[in-house]
C-alpha cells in the first residue's frame, strides 16, 4: 500500500501532472485537464467504491484505493494517449509487475517475471526521469519478489484493512480528551454484542433491534437459480419482446413465455443489464466468460426467464435462466518490450449477440 499506491504511483502522478515538475520533458502537465475528463467519463464497476477523480483539482487528496484503482484499471489505456511510446511502455512494466504480484496465487515464474519488469523499469527510470526523483520506495520494489515469496501475494500484507480498523477506531472517537477511555468500553461493546444476542430468544425484540441496526441493506433475492446466483430486484414482463433478445432466443431455438430482471448476484459480485436505468455513477455490465474453449469479452443487454406457463404469478413458475449479451472485440495494443509480454485492453464493438 505505501511502496506501491502511496509511494511509486503517487511520485509517477506527480511527475507527470503537477506543476512543480512542468519544466521537465517527461512531463504532462498540460494534459492534467484531458486526463481528468477521461476520468471522469469512466463509470467503474459497483465493487469499485471510490470514484475516479480530477489529477489536478483533487490528486494531493487521493487515498490509496485510488491509487490502486488508477494502476490496475485506468492508467494503461489513459496514458497510452498521452505519454510517448517510450515512457508508456517504461510505465506497462509497473503495472504488468504489480499485477502478477497481486494475483490471488502467485507460481515462481510469476514472482521471476515480476523481478525482471521491475528490474529494468528501474534500470530506465534513470535516463527517462532522473535518478533524484527515485525514493526509497522505487529501491523498494526490488524487495517485493522476496517479499511475496515469503509471505505470499502482495494483497495478504496490504495495510488497507488496517486502515480501515483504524477508521473504525475514529469513529468511537466523539471528544477530544481522554481518547482511549472513549475507544476502550465502545469497542468492548462492539466486541461482545454478537455473544449477548446469542444468549437471548429469537424473537426477543431487543434482538431484532440490534440485528437490524447490524444489518446492511439487503438486495432483494427474487429467486435462486444454483448456490451461487440469485435473480436480484423485480421481475415484469415486457408487452413487446425487444429485438436482440427476440433475435438471440430464436438464434437458440428457444421458445416460451419471457419474463425479464434486470440484476444478478454471483457471490458477492452484483452484475447489472444495460437495461437497467438506476446506475449512473456505475456501471456492472461488461463480463468475461467462455465459449466453448475460447475466453470472450462482452456487456450484458438483459436477463430472462423462460417459461411454459401462462398463469399470472409472474416469475414463480420453473424456467430458464438466460443473459443477452453483447461480444466485445478485443484488441491489443500496448506491448512491452522487455520481456516481451502483451497487454490486452476490450474496445467496445457489437459485434455479435448470444444467449
Amino acid at each position: 500500500m505505501h511502496c506501491v499506491y502511496e509511494g511509486v504511483v503517487m511520485k509517477m502522478m506527480l511527475l507527470w501532472f503537477d506543476s512543480e515538475f512542468k519544466n521537465f520533458a517527461f512531463s504532462k502537465f498540460e494534459d492534467g485537464a484531458f486526463v481528468s475528463e477521461l476520468l471522469s467519463h469512466i463509470t467503474p464497476p459497483s465493487y469499485i467504491k471510490r470514484m475516479p477523480r480530477s489529477v489536478t483539482e483533487h490528486l494531493s487528496l487521493w487515498k490509496a484505493p485510488e491509487f490502486k484503482n488508477w494502476l490496475f484499471y485506468y492508467s494503461a489505456g489513459i496514458l497510452s494517449s498521452v505519454l510517448s511510446p517510450e515512457l508508456h511502455n517504461h510505465y506497462l512494466l509497473l503495472v504488468h509487475a504489480t499485477y502478477l504480484l497481486n494475483q490471488p496465487s502467485v507460481s515462481e515464474a510469476m514472482i521471476d517475471e515480476a523481478y525482471q519488469c521491475l528490474h529494468e523499469f528501474l534500470y530506465k527510470f534513470e535516463d527517462l526521469y532522473h535518478v533524484k526523483f527515485a525514493t526509497i520506495n522505487f529501491h523498494m520494489l526490488l524487495h517485493l519478489p522476496d517479499q511475496v515469496r515469503k509471505f505470499g501475494p502482495l494483497w495478504t500484507t496490504s495495510c488497507m484493512a488496517m486502515e480501515d480498523l483504524n477508521g473504525q477506531f475514529k469513529r468511537m472517537v466523539h471528544g477530544t480528551v481522554h481518547v482511549a477511555k472513549q475507544i476502550v468500553p465502545r469497542l468492548g461493546q462492539t466486541m461482545h454484542l454478537p455473544l449477548m444476542l446469542d444468549k437471548m430468544l429469537p424473537h426477543d425484540p431487543v434482538r431484532i433491534f440490534c440485528e437490524n441496526m447490524q444489518r446492511r441493506k439487503n438486495l432483494k433475492i427474487l429467486e435462486r437459480i444454483d448456490d451461487r446466483m440469485s435473480c436480484v430486484g423485480a421481475y415484469y414482463k415486457p408487452r413487446n419482446v425487444p429485438p436482440i433478445i427476440a433475435e438471440a432466443l430464436a438464434y437458440s431455438n428457444i421458445v416460451g413465455n419471457v419474463t425479464m430482471f434486470y440484476r444478478l448476484k454471483i457471490g458477492k459480485l452484483l452484475l447489472t443489464s444495460e437495461s437497467y436505468g438506476r446506475h449512473v455513477q456505475t456501471n456492472s455490465t461488461a463480463v468475461k466468460f467462455r465459449a466453448g474453449n475460447e475466453t470472450e469479452y462482452g456487456v450484458i443487454h438483459s436477463y430472462t426467464k423462460i417459461t411454459d406457463c401462462n398463469c399470472n404469478m409472474i416469475g414463480r413458475c420453473e424456467g430458464l435462466f438466460f443473459c443477452i449479451l453483447s461480444k466485445l472485440e478485443v484488441e491489443a495494443p500496448f506491448h512491452i518490450v522487455y520481456p516481451a509480454v502483451t497487454l490486452s485492453y476490450v474496445m467496445k464493438s457489437l459485434v455479435d449477440k448470444g444467449t
